[in-house]
């Protein structure tokens, strides 16, 4: 069979099965929540969905996001370590914790066959690492402006108001605490947060008094779930 009929027959293959869940609202994945709640897609059927040529080496985890929550979405995580070079088949490098990594945000439009469209992806090699080794990406919602103090390699300026986050790792190290094929499909736990790139909702001014907003993930986590306890 000619490969341009076989990648043919892939995204057709692709679209139907993702057939039930084209006209459903947030790809089946519930409703945005501050902070972002990660969900693990490791499992076969779920990835293929997130692709339109599926790849048997990418892990995905997605988030939910909506502006309702806040201007700005401020996340700041530690990425997984990951060579410059990545093609030409080069042998899979046992000090890196995966091959490769990036985060794409995308709007999600039911209207159109493949609900999902890519407004930005940052790769890797292009994360702005800060001094203590982590990343900080302030993400502004609806077309606004990036802040005066908010460093260029920082911003994603999006046009969209809420849409879905999307991480791609691909070949993560086998012993990698972060390699989430090893876990079923939804929500992360609690305590693998820390391999997700987190996320915060503020305003402009709150970012502003506090650049180190986006650590402050772990205790909006650990209210929420307080909170959920003491209704139960």
């Amino acid at each position: 069979m000619p490969s341009r009929l076989r990648f043919v027959r892939a995204i057709f293959g692709n679209l139907w099965k993702a057939r039930f869940i084209i006209f459903k609202p947030n790809l089946g994945l519930g409703c945005p929540q501050s902070p972002p709640i990660w969900i693990n897609m490791a499992e076969k059927e779920a990835q293929s969905l997130l692709a339109v040529v599926p790849n048997p080496y990418a892990n995905y985890i997605v988030a939910l996001v909506d502006s309702k929550f806040g201007e700005l979405l401020v996340l700041r995580f530690k990425p997984p370590q990951t060579p410059i070079q990545t093609y030409h088949g080069a042998p899979f490098p046992q000090k890196y914790d995966m091959r490769y990594y990036s985060i794409s945000f995308n709007k999600i439009d039911h209207t159109k066959p493949f609900v999902v469209y890519g407004e930005k992806t940052i790769a890797d090699v292009d994360l702005p690492r800060l001094p203590d080794g982590t990343v900080q990406l302030v993400v502004g919602f609806g077309g606004m402006s990036k802040p005066d103090f908010v460093p260029e390699e920082q911003w994603v300026g999006l046009k969209m108001k809420k849409g879905l986050i999307v991480v791609r790792s691909i070949l993560p190290r086998p012993d990698y605490p972060g390699n989430f094929w090893k876990l079923p499909k939804g929500k992360i736990p609690p305590e693998l947060d820390k391999y997700t790139p987190g996320g915060v909702y503020c305003s402009t001014e709150e970012l502003r008094k506090n650049p180190d907003i986006g650590l402050r993930r772990a205790q909006l986590l650990k209210a929420k779930f307080n909170l959920v306890l003491k209704d139960k």
